[in-house]
Parts: C-alpha cells; sequence; structure tokens
C-alpha cells in the first residue's frame, strides 16, 4: 500500500502541478499616441494642458534619456501582474537590456546598471516599488544621460 500512496501522491503533484515560472516576457506593444488629441503650439509642440494660465506642452519628435527612461519604466510596470509569478523585479531583469549609452535610440530597454542597482536595492531591504523610485528617479545615476538632460540651462 505504501507504493500506492506514493504513486497516488506523484500524480496528485503531477495534475496540480508545481509551481511554475512565470509566462515569457512579452514586451508592451507599440501604441502609438494619437497627436490629433493635442493642438499644434508655436514652434511644433503639442498643447498638453492650459490650466489657470499655466501651460503644458511636449514636443513628440523629442528622442532623450527622460524618453528612455519612460519607456524602460513603462516596459517593466506593462509586464507586472499582482499577484503572480510575474513580480516587478521579474519584469525588471526581463526587459530588454540596452546595448548601447544611448538607449533613446533603440526600442524600449533598460540599462543593466539599473537593473543592477534595483536589485542591490531589494536585496538590501528596500520594497521594489521604493527600489523602482529609489533607483530611476532619485539616483538616476545607472540611466545614461539621464543627469544631463535634467539639469537646467
Amino acid at each position: 500500500m505504501p507504493l500506492m500512496r506514493l504513486v497516488s501522491l506523484a500524480a496528485a503533484v503531477w495534475l496540480l502541478g508545481c509551481p511554475t515560472e512565470p509566462s515569457p516576457y512579452v514586451e508592451p506593444p507599440d501604441s502609438p499616441l494619437d497627436l490629433t488629441l493635442f493642438p499644434v503650439v508655436t514652434g511644433g509642440s503639442r498643447l498638453f494642458a492650459d490650466v489657470a494660465g499655466a501651460r503644458l506642452e511636449f514636443d513628440p519628435t523629442v528622442k532623450d534619456a527622460i524618453v528612455a527612461l519612460g519607456q524602460c519604466v513603462d516596459a517593466t510596470s506593462y509586464c507586472y501582474a499582482p499577484g503572480t509569478s510575474k513580480s516587478v523585479s521579474w519584469c525588471l531583469q526581463n526587459t530588454r537590456t540596452c546595448a548601447t549609452e544611448a538607449p533613446w535610440n533603440e526600442k524600449p530597454c533598460c540599462p543593466q546598471a539599473c537593473k543592477d542597482a534595483f536589485e542591490t536595492a531589494v536585496d538590501g531591504g528596500v520594497a521594489p516599488a521604493d527600489a523602482v523610485e529609489q533607483v530611476f528617479f532619485v539616483d538616476k545615476a545607472c540611466f545614461p544621460g539621464l543627469r544631463e538632460a535634467l539639469e537646467v540651462p
């Protein structure tokens, strides 16, 4: 009878399945912004908002470190699925790794230095969401060209 129990247990494990790896990483779809929703203003920029005399404009043709950072974080958050094995850590590590020091000229990617800084922060006890904020938006050292792009001329 012990052999039958062992066989039954093995069959149950097989039927129920063992913990599985996350499904493969899927890159976010190209979803071009419908620019016709935003009026053109002087210089070719687009008007995002005009509230109480404060205007927020953007230039959709700009490709720089700030745009690349947004694409990196967006690719990670697109992958993330709370309550599944697709954790923030897993998603960031599986996001395309930038091949150059000019990630704004590549498909959405995250620099290896940022992935490493994130893992170091998480391994040091920082919660994943806080590690994303710290690495990408506070420290900023891992992302090529970001500090220079944020400097006020």
